[in-house]
């Protein structure tokens, strides 16, 4: 089952952006395109994780976070033009896990929604692999990792003297 990301911003731009990129990455990726519709279709899409945008007409971004964190605790990374101090602490004051300022980079956008599914999600593994990450001994995306049983265990000092 892919990992499922709500994009709440008012500008069609930025929502398209990012359904190509997050669906680049390897995410299925559904759109918000003010507070209302947001809230809405929350219940009907159950994402893994919100991007939301704090400068909307219906209703601001922080109202919309405190509303989700009402009955709910999806992970929400406020992705944003406002950047002075009081914006970012008033965005995870109102509930955020993270706060991205605009304009901003992808990579760090990708980052930083991969960080925060990572706290939020047990067992998760990436939406795409780690460049060399299958290459790399004991860090395969595909294998689970060994268990306690099968792992050597240290040698004690009695193990290797004769009786």
């Amino acid at each position: 089952m892919m990992t499922r990301i709500m994009v709440v911003d008012d500008d069609p731009l930025i929502r398209q952006l990012l359904m190509y990129q997050l669906g680049g990455a390897g995410y299925e990726v559904c759109v918000a395109q003010n507070g209302q519709d947001a809230l809405q279709r929350l219940l009907l899409e159950h994402p893994d994780l919100v991007l939301l945008d704090v400068v909307m007409p219906d209703m601001s971004g922080w109202h919309v976070c405190r509303a989700i964190r009402a009955w709910s605790t999806v992970p929400i990374i406020m992705l944003t033009a406002k950047s002075a101090e009081s914006d970012i602490i008033s965005g995870l004051e109102s509930g955020a896990d993270d706060y991205i300022s605009k304009p901003f980079s992808l990579p760090q956008l990708l980052a930083r929604v991969e960080a925060v599914l990572r706290r939020t999600t047990p067992n998760r593994r990436p939406a795409r692999p780690m460049p060399g990450a299958e290459s790399a001994p004991g860090c395969s995306t595909r294998d689970p990792p060994p268990q306690p049983d099968q792992r050597p265990r240290p040698r004690r000092r009695t193990d290797s003297m004769a009786p």
